[in-house]
């Protein structure tokens, strides 16, 4: 449940500056049919287990994209698809 006005780009900057920049090899915010804004939600594909979890333990439950206080914390799951080349193909 990120911010519907989160940009790809501003996802990425995100991850990056709390220390994932190498941590991940794809990431993918689905755009909504109205024009500027997301669904949502985010596919990020971490390079290993231990990121991936050390990411879901920082983020998931947390305010961190979040500026209003009556929104929803992020919800971190694991996708059914995983992977780098799965992801590729699906999106």
């Amino acid at each position: 449940n990120l911010p519907q006005n989160m940009t790809q780009k501003m996802l990425l900057k995100e991850l990056d500056e709390a220390g994932y920049a190498d941590a991940y090899d794809f990431a993918y915010l689905p755009l909504s049919s109205e024009p500027g804004a997301s669904r949502g939600y985010a596919f990020v594909n971490f390079s290993s287990g231990a990121a991936a979890a050390s990411f879901a333990g920082a983020w998931h439950r947390s305010r961190r994209l979040v500026a209003d206080a009556a929104a929803p914390a992020l919800n971190i799951s694991a996708a059914a698809v995983q992977g780098l080349r799965a992801n590729r193909q699906l999106w």
